[in-house]
């Protein structure tokens, strides 16, 4: 949505999958640019291979910095800040921002997940709105400020406060594997966003190393259901972190 609001105003954008990253690549950044980096909401923040990566790419002199984040309207705790925090720390000027709204990931297995729509028009014309303000920004010189971009919501503070990626980490298990039907594909790794994946012995079986970000995509691709992982409380509990945050649910562009 975002690469079509820029092609709109005539700013061809490269894709680069940042699970290239993960596994060791990184694109050269030789002369200004525009980075557009975004994450999903894990745990209240960013996941940490983002802002490693943003630290990791470096920013020529006059390069800008376009964040954004992903969520599954439960909290965007302090996702966006921190993103737009890192980006500063590097070098970057900012150049705008995003919370979009999105389907949760962890609900992939309800036949009636919330938000199941989204994005839907309105957010693409948001992220094309973004789009061109990014541009005009760029062109006169003027970066964003990040105290716009900052959680207002003191509950989501208090929360994003008390938890973190290693805490979650302790909260919730990684997904156990079945052995006797894992074919051996390898097609989890390949997927795994944080490249916390690798297939070892023989026959070679899938590992799943420290760096695993409990997002769950493993047990979501496997084509024999061979990842195991007990999310029947998820509806329940996600319903009253919802409750609790009282952040609306909406796509919001800085």
């Amino acid at each position: 949505m975002i690469r079509d609001g820029l092609a709109e105003r005539g700013v061809e954008a490269e894709l680069f999958d940042l699970r290239r990253y993960t596994r060791g690549e990184l694109p050269a950044a030789d002369e200004p640019l525009c980075l557009w980096i975004g994450s999903p909401v894990y745990a209240q923040h960013p996941v940490p291979y983002c802002a490693a990566f943003i630290k990791a790419l470096g920013a020529p002199e006059g390069s800008w910095c376009a964040p954004f984040v992903a969520w599954g309207g439960v909290s965007t705790g302090v996702a966006l800040e921190e993103l737009g925090q890192a980006a500063l720390d590097a070098g970057y000027n900012l150049a705008g921002g995003a919370r979009v709204l999105c389907a949760h990931s962890n609900l992939w297995r309800e036949a009636d997940r919330p938000h199941d729509d989204r994005p839907n028009a309105q957010d693409k014309a948001l992220l094309a709105e973004l789009a061109g303000t990014v541009v005009e920004r760029i062109e006169v010189g003027e970066p964003c400020d990040i105290e716009s971009m900052r959680q207002r919501i003191p509950v989501v503070l208090e929360a994003s406060a008390q938890m973190s990626m290693d805490k979650m980490r302790t909260m919730i298990p990684k997904p156990e594997l079945d052995a006797a039907a894992c074919i051996g594909c390898g097609l989890c790794a390949e997927e795994c966003p944080a490249a916390a994946i690798t297939l070892e012995g023989e026959p070679p079986l899938p590992h799943i190393g420290p760096a695993c970000v409990r997002c769950r995509g493993c047990v979501r691709v496997c084509p024999e259901g061979a990842f195991l992982a007990d999310m029947s409380g998820a509806p329940k509990h996600l319903a009253s972190l919802i409750e609790r945050f009282q952040e609306p649910a909406e796509t919001t562009i800085y």
